[in-house]
């Protein structure tokens, strides 16, 4: 069922990056600055020219890691007139501390304590720090209350976030299940596109993470 689009409201697609070399050895890359491998350029490109088929996009805004500036590029090269873009790290990835640069079972061996909270963030679960990195809390409802102010910031318009994949699970766990958190059950991948809509200030999620894209990516292997 398609969504009731209507005058003054505004349209945010939260879009991640394109695949890293970090994704693609399945190890957290948090803040550090991770490149994109080639098929995270084709990806970024073929999500350019998705774009350029839709709707223009009224104003881009990126996080300040390597990643979405170089996805952001690749996307413009498919743009005839491509939007404002503006940086923000408050759409930084989530600072994993000593844990950045380790696979998920490199992790538990190495800090067996962070073993309860690697999943689903699940009602009532304690507030916790990666080891000197983020405390969980606090990281994700500074996500929620940018993205609350982004839309009020740009009524009526299309707004495209590029950012990263615990940014997005974050506003899914928080919008649809009320926490403050990860939530495995919602993958997010590369280069996906999640559609939220905003009329008087009140969000509603469109599309969990899609990749409409994927029509365009085999003319660009």
């Amino acid at each position: 069922m398609q969504p009731e689009y209507a005058d003054g409201m505004t349209r945010l697609f939260l879009i991640r990056h394109g695949e890293t070399e970090y994704n693609r050895q399945e190890r957290l890359a948090g803040r550090r600055d991770d490149v994109l491998t080639a098929l995270g350029h084709v990806q970024a490109s073929a999500l350019g020219r998705w774009l350029a088929s839709s709707p223009p996009i009224d104003v881009m805004y990126a996080s300040s890691l390597r990643r979405t500036h170089q996805t952001v590029a690749r996307v413009c090269e498919q743009l005839a007139r491509p939007p404002s873009l503006q940086i923000d790290s408050s759409f930084n990835e989530m600072h994993f501390g000593e844990a950045e640069g380790l696979t998920i079972p490199e992790i538990l061996e190495r800090f067996p304590t962070l073993a309860p909270y690697l999943a689903s963030v699940e009602p009532g679960q304690p507030d916790w720090q990666w080891p000197g990195g983020d405390w969980r809390v606090s990281y994700y409802q500074r996500v929620v209350e940018r993205i609350r102010l982004l839309v009020q910031q740009h009524p009526g318009q299309r707004v495209a976030v590029f950012t990263h994949g615990g940014v997005i699970n974050g506003m899914l766990t928080w919008m649809e299940r009320n926490l403050l958190g990860f939530t495995a059950q919602y993958v997010v991948p590369n280069c996906s596109v999640t559609e939220i809509i905003a009329r008087d200030q009140q969000l509603s999620l469109v599309s969990l993470p899609q990749t409409p894209w994927q029509e365009f990516l085999e003319a660009l292997k």
